[in-house]
């Protein structure tokens, strides 16, 4: 039920409601929406739905006043003031009180800030405001008022914030003064509790006379009226800056001529620049040495695709010069192998001497010492 879709739905209805009074086909539908707005008021009582409770009460008084209905609102502002600490400092301080006209319910960062305790106690001072001012011209205010006073009273004992108990101390003074007056006015009637009809008359009577109560929340209106649209100025001029931050504007389509220029560049392009793209391909392949020279003229077929006598004959004498060539390199080849494979064994002889020689001569020096150790042991 809390949600922006039941909200602007009651809204409606009470619109409807307000808009169509007097009307005795709808006059009925009066008591089932009072009671489907108080039972939502009172559903939850915690301080995160405390946005929403403002919405519904704001419905319920704008409902009172334009039916005539009594509805009891007063008890959903006060208990905020006796349930809620409005003395416990808060972990983080906002520059600006939170508003509470865009959202229904509040975060957990937004209970830490101080702004959000500024804003519960604007919302109980404006409710309050509103409604005792619509019964501001009622017969019965003085007794209305007393219970309301009391309370406010009792808060202002409790509380210990300068700002709050300024603006507590002032709704009182003007209900007060209000009160006296519709007192003083009261005394000089001669009907009864029981004659409507002269009671009516005489608040009509007292309204068009604007009691105290009722001019002061005039004035307090129009001065919040002219803050919202300082506010609203103030926006636009900040918005106004940023006149500086250039503009993105968004590419155009492409129309389908440019789109067929742009394929055939890419894959359908003329037949002389496949050519160049082909020769290009070819540079690309070959040895450093050989790239930028010209390549050879392609040679001139028949009429039928066939190559002239001459031009085979030509050819084949061109591959047997490159046969033979092939094939003393390859004996040449040949012969350079044997040679340094015969090098190469008689390396191998010559070492092998050499390693025989040395190990005749390591025989006879051993040879040699072992005989002059024998003829020492003779001696």
């Amino acid at each position: 039920m809390y949600n922006w879709q039941f909200v602007h739905s009651v809204h409606l209805w009470v619109q409807l409601l307000c808009t169509a009074h007097p009307s005795a086909h709808l006059e009925p539908l009066i008591y089932p929406v009072t009671q489907i707005l108080t039972g939502c008021v009172s559903l939850v009582y915690t301080p995160k739905y405390y946005p929403v409770r403002f919405h519904l009460c704001q419905m319920l008084t704008q409902l009172s006043s334009k039916t005539g209905k009594f509805i009891p609102i007063l008890p959903y502002y006060l208990e905020i003031l006796q349930t809620h600490n409005f003395n416990k400092k808060t972990n983080k301080v906002s520059m600006k009180p939170v508003d509470f006209g865009c959202i229904l319910r509040l975060s957990k960062s937004q209970m830490l800030e101080n702004g959000t305790k500024d804003a519960s106690m604007d919302g109980v001072y404006r409710g309050i405001l509103d409604y005792m001012s619509t019964q501001s011209h009622k017969i019965a205010f003085p007794e209305l008022a007393v219970p309301c006073v009391m309370q406010l009273k009792a808060f202002l004992k409790k509380n210990k914030v300068a700002n709050y108990s300024k603006k507590i101390k002032q709704l009182v003074d003007k209900i007060e003064e209000n009160s006296r007056h519709v007192s003083q006015k009261r005394k000089s009637a001669t009907f009864g509790v029981a004659d409507s009809e002269q009671i009516a008359r005489w608040e009509n009577e007292v309204q068009e006379a604007v009691p105290p109560l009722l001019k002061f929340h005039n004035s307090w209106t129009k001065v919040k009226e002219e803050e919202t649209r300082k506010v609203i100025a103030r926006t636009d001029e900040i918005s106004g800056d940023y006149d500086f931050v250039p503009k993105m504007n968004a590419k155009k389509k492409a129309s389908k001529k440019e789109k067929e220029e742009e394929f055939k560049g890419i894959f359908g392009g003329d037949s002389d620049d496949e050519e160049d793209e082909d020769e290009d391909d070819v540079e690309r392949f070959k040895l450093k040495e050989e790239r930028g020279k010209k390549r050879s003229a392609p040679s001139e077929e028949g009429p039928k695709g066939k190559r002239s006598k001459g031009e085979e004959a030509s050819s084949d004498e061109d591959d047997d010069y490159e046969d033979d060539e092939d094939n003393d390199e390859s004996e040449s080849g040949d012969g350079s192998d044997d040679e340094e494979a015969a090098d190469d064994s008689e390396e191998d002889d010559s070492e092998g001497d050499d390693m025989d020689d040395e190990v005749d001569e390591l025989k006879a020096e051993d040879l040699d010492s072992s005989e002059e150790g024998e003829s020492s042991d003779d001696e």
